[in-house]
């Protein structure tokens, strides 16, 4: 995949091996421009790999948390509603964007259409947008839910934490529409036009208001709920404190820091993507890529998000109860119905002999045609 979005400005520079078989310090590559690090794995191998389970892991854990959200009732309250639309943006990029990667970084060169490659950015900008305006959506809710509790009304927070997702995925639809102005095949692959007014301005707004500014937000709340917490404001007053509001209170804790370790997270993976598209558009030096080494750093700036996608769900698994205890239900119901699935058709296996044995000496030819109708129809 990284040779069909590498800027044009590198093509005159080749890629590793164009010259023949080198190496630098620690990496190595060869004719066919396969780079390794010494004692490992190519990478043109090992990335596909990577991609692919994250595939994988990320469509199951994301799945389940969709599915856990929609089935249970209980779990339907403001920061649980904000998940599920962080778990949507996720399961669309690793299901409508990340395949394609996959198919274009096995094949070298995938055909794109342009309306395909138009999509595929689309999608990219659109699930980032979600990520980030929810975590800091989420990152507000932790805020008044644990400083300013008796300020949350309950009554249609529903209604208004679905209108907030609608707004967050129509405000992230906005940054992405640009792309698809952008977006071109004439380099043989899909990329956005480099180093234009166009998409310098582009590059630079999405950093600032897709990046940048919520990051900013979300630490200023956490630092807001920090002080509150260390300064014991988080306390109800005396009136509402019955009803085991400190086990209330250290949930509402717990989940703020589990929102937290996903914005870090979502920090650390998007920012090689925005390190390289500003590198690119603003002092781009392609001599760089002379050194294998740069072609494995530019891999991480795209497997980096994708790793991202697929981070909240084992977060969530791993450090909430609540979320570990309904997926333990999920796989005590699938055991289940497996397990009865099996005595059913043994109990009709079993049936079916003895009806055989009993019959084998008295069963006339007509009645031989009519048993299998009558085994149906007792299995049903």
């Amino acid at each position: 995949m990284c040779r069909n979005i590498l800027p044009p400005a590198m093509a005159q520079f080749g890629e590793p091996g164009a010259e023949g078989d080198a190496s630098y310090s620690s990496y190595s590559y060869d004719m066919n421009g396969n780079y390794t690090l010494d004692g490992g794995l190519p990478l043109s191998l090992a990335a596909p790999i990577f991609m692919i389970c994250t595939v994988i892991v990320g469509t199951l854990g994301n799945g389940g948390l969709i599915y856990i959200l929609l089935r249970n009732r209980d779990m339907r309250n403001i920061p649980n509603l904000l998940i599920l639309n962080l778990s949507l943006g996720d399961f669309l990029y690793l299901t409508f964007n990340v395949p394609f990667y996959i198919a274009n970084y096995l094949s070298g060169s995938l055909n794109w259409n342009l309306d395909l490659c138009r999509f595929v950015n689309a999608v990219q900008f659109i699930s980032q947008g979600v990520s980030v305006l929810t975590l800091t959506a989420l990152s507000t809710d932790r805020y008044y839910a644990i400083a300013r509790p008796l300020k949350q009304r309950q009554s249609d927070s529903t209604r208004r934490t679905l209108g907030l997702a609608a707004g967050i995925w129509l405000l992230s639809i906005v940054f992405a529409i640009p792309s698809m102005a952008l977006a071109t095949t004439e380099t043989g692959g899909c990329t956005l036009s480099y180093q234009t007014p166009e998409t310098k301005g582009y590059y630079t707004s999405l950093f600032l208001f897709l990046y940048v500014i919520p990051l900013i937000i979300i630490s200023v709340f956490y630092s807001l709920t920090a002080i509150a917490l260390l300064k014991g404001t988080f306390k109800l007053e005396s009136r509402v404190r019955q009803g085991g509001n400190e086990k209330r209170v250290r949930s509402r804790t717990r989940l703020a820091i589990i929102i937290l370790i996903a914005a870090v997270c979502f920090a650390i993976c998007w920012f090689p993507f925005y390190l390289f598209a500003l590198w690119f558009e603003f002092g781009f030096n392609p001599r760089l890529f002379s050194k294998p080494a740069m072609f494995c750093l530019f891999d991480m700036h795209y497997l980096l998000p994708m790793l991202g996608s697929c981070l909240n769900p084992i977060i969530l698994f791993v450090m909430s109860s609540n979320y570990r205890r309904h997926l333990r239900d999920i796989f005590s119901c699938f055991r289940c119905n497996s397990t009865a699935a099996k005595r059913h058709f043994s109990s009709a296996k079993s049936w079916t002999m003895m009806s055989l044995r009993t019959n084998s000496y008295s069963l006339s030819p007509s009645s031989v045609t009519e048993m299998p109708t009558r085994c149906s129809t007792h299995l049903s």
